[in-house]
């Protein structure tokens, strides 16, 4: 695919485009309304996530090209390059946008976003975060009354939690199931969702990766064996016969269509797409996906970790970056402004569906997150809701390797398809991560 970049007078961005057309919507209309409002132009183009991830790459092996977008927002893609793209000085310091409306947005959002940059030897607002979505956790209520359990039966205690499901599926195969699974856990090299779901095992296990501050704590003893038990329970339950074979081949969307097929009792998603594409126009012709709508739970309490405290939920920034370019624009940062701008904003995040949820609390007065008959809005307002503590991790650049070289997907096959031991694949896992490290932090 080539997309043209736009002539020195415009503003270029790229922009992913949405499975729904008011997603699209959203961006076209704030696009049309600046333009009128300023008279400048804007080169909007509307790609898939995988074409801004090979954009984002090719920001970084060949800086200014002459092709870069000024603005880029992704989902997914941004939010995995967002730490390497602002250690290499590849990103418009944001602060002067931010600044000014720091109080509106949600109070752990902003911590976030303060990536390093080692050129110019400091740590900054270097992304915009407009939405943001978490690990949530669906299943089917109707399918768990059939066998007498409900949502107050599902256990907190670690172990006993995915015994849960293994049990369930037995339960629901002895009756009229026989090819139900009683997990969903994506463990395929695409999308985000395997990330999502093995990133709930690394934090129940107290894995710990690297960071600024203690470094690459990964080779440590006590984190080698942790990270080796979370890669063996992990793998285990797939191998044991209670995921789907395919699910290592599992698209983007891949859960999604098997959770909505029922192949699987419950699964992990990154965005409540798996409710919101069921919430249609109330007509004789939608009462099928109304029910499934209100069939279909999303859990509010997650399982303890090993050590019984409370599970953090994975969470991903939807953020907007702006690349730098040889000379700063100010049409960037002023379109940046627009956009913040709460009726814009408002529009944006609406585009969604409620597939996302804003930063900026102020939007949660939107209809959608206050129906208080909607199951799904309520269970994400609480998630939401839940005070978090800061991921300084994930703002190194070896994060962003991990997500852009999808190692965790690597590190997954090795058990299951190569028939490495838990171990030998910990090993290799932690030696391309202990070479990510090298790679940012060697010394001069």
């Amino acid at each position: 695919m080539t997309v043209n970049s736009a002539t020195s007078e415009e503003l270029f961005i790229l922009w992913e485009r949405g499975y729904l057309s008011e997603e699209n919507q959203g961006i076209m209309q704030i696009v049309a309304g600046w333009q009128r409002y300023t008279g400048k132009k804007v080169n909007l183009k509307l790609v898939s996530d995988d074409f801004i991830e090979q954009t984002l790459w090719e920001t970084l092996k060949n800086p200014n090209n002459g092709k870069e977008p000024d603005i880029v927002f992704s989902i997914k893609s941004t939010y995995c390059f967002a730490p390497l793209l602002a250690w290499e000085d590849k990103l418009v310091d944001l602060s002067e946008v931010i600044e000014p409306i720091a109080s509106n947005f949600q109070a752990d959002v902003l911590t976030q976003v303060l990536y390093q940059n080692r050129v110019q030897g400091d740590r900054s607002y270097y992304a915009l975060p407009i939405g943001q979505s978490d690990a949530y956790i669906h299943y089917w209520k109707d399918s768990l009354a059939e066998i007498g359990y409900g949502e107050s039966d599902i256990p907190q205690e670690w172990h006993q939690f995915w015994q849960f499901w293994q049990t369930a599926q037995t339960k629901l195969r002895s009756r009229q199931y026989p090819n139900i699974y009683g997990l969903g856990l994506c463990m395929s090299a695409s999308g985000f969702d395997t990330a999502a779901a093995f990133q709930l095992f690394l934090d129940a296990h107290n894995v710990a990766i690297a960071n600024h501050q203690d470094g690459l704590v990964i080779v440590e003893t006590k984190n080698r064996q942790l990270f080796t038990e979370a890669i063996a329970e992990f793998t285990n339950l797939y191998r044991q016969g209670y995921i789907p074979a395919n699910a290592l081949d599992w698209s983007g969307s891949g859960n999604n269509i098997a959770f909505l097929n029922r192949q699987v009792l419950m699964t992990v998603n990154m965005t409540l797409s798996i409710p919101r594409t069921q919430k249609l126009e109330n007509n004789q012709y939608n009462q099928s996906a109304r029910q499934r709508y209100q069939d279909i739970g999303t859990l509010i309490t997650y399982p303890k970790t090993m050590n019984g405290t409370t599970l953090q939920v994975p969470r991903v920034l939807n953020q907007i970056l702006a690349i730098k370019q040889e000379r700063k624009s100010q049409n960037t940062i002023d379109f940046l402004r627009y956009l913040l701008q709460p009726h814009n904003l408002q529009r944006l995040i609406q585009g969604f569906n409620g597939r996302i949820l804003p930063t900026m609390t102020q939007l949660l007065k939107d209809p959608i997150w206050q129906e208080p008959a909607d199951p799904h809005s309520a269970a994400a307002l609480a998630i939401y809701n839940q005070s978090r503590l800061p991921e300084y991790d994930k703002l190194h650049p070896v994060w962003s390797q991990i997500y852009t070289q999808q190692l965790w997907s690597q590190i997954i096959h090795r058990v299951i398809l190569t028939n490495a031991s838990p171990k030998q694949a910990a090993d290799w896992g932690i030696e391309q991560i202990a070479n990510f490290w090298q790679k940012y932090e060697k010394k001069p």
